[in-house]
């Protein structure tokens, strides 16, 4: 693992000197290859070892490291006849949050390979958007608010009543959450209690996500109409010089549809689309695009993150998980890509994430 540890830390070396992605190769990890349970990704989290763990639909847990892909199958109840994981948080090096199962938080425990399923208190809260807090703490956001969980204790935070799309964290001393009638800012507490602090109110409008590149800009996505938007002093401004070869015909406005954000180890600002497999880069004047070259006319960027190499790891809605590598990076071989699947209208399919029969396991109500 030391040696693991040692490449990791060269190969970021080498990725953050002169980065330019025109040096970038990708490489692609879905069923065909045998590396994911299932093509739909719902999320992608780093824990503190530099290993990939990936969620899918179906329940699948899945991580990568040196050796390669490997599978875990969680124990779900039968009881949990609808959901799915969607967003994952290390609590701490050995505990693993998961959302997404409605009135459920699930924590899988590294060493003992234990699946736990608390109940959130009188509440049916589906934790589609989850954030790890200093003090080994989450808060957890979705169709039902905000809440606060540490030590098997859920809270509920008051004000943020409009549903939850999205959690940005910043630096870990402020909070951004994105409701659906504005996107609010707290300030966090070092204990990791569920005092949060209200600071201001950032915006009217619903944001998906926000972050603040290396100039200390402050960048959001919209959730309504998929715009993206910098802060101002005038106020919050659209973009409007991206490159039309990153365009989608989003509800008859030919567009970006902008919907992850992440910033690059040079401190440029990276966007994913939601509707079609693109990337735009901010370089200051201008935007780079690149697409993801998955095989199939129709797919989008789910989740988007920048991994300790400085790797690009993509989840995608239809063809598992993308991976845009700078080329004297050796952990990721090269991949054959699948035979084409056929074209599927994200805005025509709802993910279904099935069932898995299972034995019965007891849920904690405390």
């Amino acid at each position: 693992m030391q040696k693991f540890l040692f490449w990791i830390c060269i190969q970021a070396a080498l990725s953050l000197k002169g980065q330019t992605l025109n040096e970038y190769a990708w490489n692609f990890y879905d069923t065909a290859n045998k590396s994911v349970q299932n093509n739909f990704i719902t999320d992608i989290e780093f824990d503190s070892k530099g290993r990939a763990w990936v969620s899918t639909a179906n329940y699948g847990v899945n991580y990568y490291d040196e050796r390669g892909w490997h599978h875990i199958k969680p124990v779900v109840p039968d009881s949990l006849v609808y959901g799915w994981f969607n967003d994952m948080v290390f609590i701490n090096d050995e505990t693993l949050a998961i959302g997404g199962i409605p009135g459920i938080l699930v924590l899988y425990h590294l060493k003992s390979n234990h699946w736990e399923y608390l109940r959130i208190p009188h509440s049916s809260l589906q934790a589609m958007e989850m954030c790890g807090l200093p003090g080994n703490a989450l808060l957890l956001g979705g169709n039902q608010g905000l809440m606060h969980f540490k030590n098997g204790v859920f809270s509920t935070i008051r004000g943020v009543d409009n549903g939850v799309m999205g959690i940005s964290l910043h630096e870990k001393k402020w909070v951004d959450i994105h409701a659906g009638d504005g996107t609010f800012r707290y300030s966090l507490p070092d204990d990791g209690s569920p005092r949060l602090k209200f600071k201001t109110r950032l915006t009217d409008m619903a944001f998906y996500r926000t972050a603040v590149d290396g100039k200390g800009r402050l960048w959001a996505s919209a959730f309504s109409g998929l715009n993206l938007y910098c802060k101002k002093d005038s106020g919050w401004v659209k973009t409007t010089n991206i490159p039309q070869t990153a365009y989608y015909n989003y509800n008859g406005s030919w567009q970006f549809t902008a919907h992850e954000l992440a910033v690059l180890p040079d401190g440029r600002m990276m966007a994913g689309s939601q509707f079609m497999p693109h990337l735009i880069v901010n370089n200051e004047a201008d935007w780079e695009t690149y697409m993801v070259p998955i095989k199939g006319k129709f797919d989008g960027i789910n989740k988007m993150v920048v991994a300790p190499d400085s790797s690009i790891w993509i989840a995608t809605w239809y063809h598992g998980v993308a991976v845009f590598s700078h080329k004297s990076n050796k952990k990721h071989k090269k991949i054959v890509l699948p035979p084409p699947a056929m074209s599927i209208d994200p805005r025509q399919q709802q993910p279904n994430p099935g069932r898995i029969n299972v034995p019965i396991h007891k849920l904690r109500d405390d």
